[in-house]
């Protein structure tokens, strides 16, 4: 168990190690399950049930390694109440950080380009400070705005939803475009934001898509600590509501304990295991070639991979789960973790089930989601082979202009 230390002690040795977090990313019921900054690399705070969230733990880092952590982009569902929402990093009242943080909330949207469906982040309100007698973030859902007094965050958010919500340095500030599909120039949120209290979207800046952050040269980061109310554990993914991936390569972590104990029987292409939990990934490769998706070396637990093609006439994902599946591998190399590989479509979204296949071990790990090489001259439909439906494709574009 983790157990909370003396706060001055924890200030102190914070500001001399931020580079090194005690725990990656989000860390809602004692577990490493690390967060991206946007939708595609988001982490969803779920459960086996649907019981309140009290606390969220996590920490955000200027890397000695590779990329820095300077934002954590959580997906958190309301409860009955959306005045009763509140995110809250007051250290008087358990929070932390002591160090300029910044929250910010977003809806959650789907949009669809060329027929396949994209989750998106559209921001609603932002605070670095939620008063001058208290210093730090606090997204309350019954407080209202600076910029806007008679309206109260309550009044933006509905029961019983999900929305993402984002730890970052007081500095670093959200950007994106106004079309996903297009691409626009990238533009920044909230350069008008309020030094104190809750900002507002304007009705600008509540159009932009999500795509990045600013990530100023001197980012504030650090161990973070939000007391929580009116938040609600979202369900572990099922096949009809999986985690979306967007793009390659990506890297997502996974805890199995928030996976319910399920009767699966028999692994696919290992009959001998049974399947004992389940968690599913939409993933939307960005391009066709060759697809790899993998736990080999990133876990300890004993998993299992499935893929399925996503039928885009109708892109319903269970009914995918229940077909054959186009890949599927219980182990890779020596270890109990497994890869695939297969020829990914241009513009195709698969069905990915991770499963665990014993009820021992550990639970927690990553996957990654990668492709590994370009498809084969002539290869127009993305399928991994050169054949007559690449001709008939040809064929019906003859004659029309290039682009």
């Amino acid at each position: 168990m983790t157990k909370t230390p003396n706060r001055m002690i924890v200030s102190t040795i914070l500001f001399a190690f931020t580079a090194i977090p005690a725990f990656a990313g989000p860390d809602w019921d004692e577990g490493a399950k690390d967060a991206g900054p946007t939708p595609g690399s988001a982490q969803t705070v779920s459960g086996t049930t649907n019981t309140g969230v009290t606390n969220i733990r996590g920490s955000t880092s200027l890397a000695l390694v590779g990329a820095p952590d300077l934002v954590d982009l959580l997906l958190v569902k309301t409860g009955s109440n959306p005045y009763a929402f509140k995110v809250d990093m007051n250290m008087v009242t358990g929070g932390a950080p002591p160090w300029a943080a910044r929250l910010t909330i977003f809806h959650k949207k789907a949009v669809l380009c060329d027929g396949v469906s994209h989750l998106v982040a559209t921001p609603i309100a932002t605070v670095s400070a939620a008063s001058t007698a208290s210093m730090y973030p606090i997204l309350d859902g019954a407080g209202s705005f600076a910029n806007s007094p008679t309206t109260r965050l309550g009044d933006l958010l509905s029961a019983n939803s999900e929305y993402y919500v984002a730890v970052s340095g007081k500095s670093n500030l959200p950007q994106g475009i106004r079309d996903y599909c297009f691409g626009m120039p990238i533009e920044t949120m909230f350069t008008d934001a309020a030094s104190i209290g809750m900002t507002k979207a304007s009705s600008l800046d509540s159009l932009l898509n999500l795509t990045q952050w600013l990530d100023p040269a001197s980012a504030e980061t650090g161990q973070f600590e939000m007391r929580t109310a009116g938040i609600v554990m979202i369900p572990a993914s099922t096949c009809a509501s999986p985690v979306f991936v967007i793009g390659a390569p990506v890297t997502n972590s996974f805890d199995l304990a928030f996976a319910p104990t399920i009767s699966g029987g028999p692994f696919f292409c290992a009959p001998s295991y049974t399947v004992t939990k389940e968690f599913f990934f939409n993933w939307t490769p960005g391009s066709a070639g060759a697809a790899e998706v993998t736990t080999c070396g990133l876990t300890g637990a004993d998993t299992g991979l499935e893929v399925f093609a996503i039928d885009s006439c109708s892109p319903d994902e269970c009914t995918a789960a229940e077909g054959v599946p186009i890949a599927c591998n219980d182990q890779c190399g020596s270890g109990n973790s497994s890869s695939v590989t297969f020829a990914a479509e241009a513009g195709r979204s698969y069905l990915v089930r991770l499963t665990r296949l014993v009820t021992w071990g550990t639970q927690t790990g990553e996957i990654k989601f990668l492709l590994t090489g370009s498809a084969p001259s002539g290869d127009i439909n993305g399928d991994g082979i050169v054949d007559g439906l690449d001709m008939a494709i040809l064929l019906g574009q003859w004659g029309t202009s290039g682009g």
